[in-house]
């Protein structure tokens, strides 16, 4: 699973702030709908394919995104975008 999302906006998350009106946009795709994430093989190590890690990883970064907008709800400061531009 990739962190890259969660660890680089964690450690610019004061200068968005003070940088404000800032956004954070965060791409994903369909994929998202094809494997469900397994809590218990987080790291996806039994059975790892490249589409199910990939898949795996656009689950995460919606629920990462989701998760920074409920932190920052109310703040007109940064607004946090993710999105799946289509094909």
């Amino acid at each position: 699973m990739l962190l890259g999302h969660f660890y680089l906006t964690n450690l610019l998350l004061d200068k968005l702030k003070s940088s404000a009106p800032s956004r954070v946009v965060t791409l994903t795709s369909e994929g998202y709908e094809w494997y469900s994430l397994d809590w218990d093989d987080i790291q996806t190590s039994r059975r790892w394919t490249a589409i199910k890690a990939y898949c795996r990883s656009k689950t995460a970064n919606i629920l990462f995104s989701t998760h920074l907008a409920k932190i920052l709800q109310g703040s007109q400061d940064i607004i946090v975008i993710v999105l799946f531009f289509g094909f």
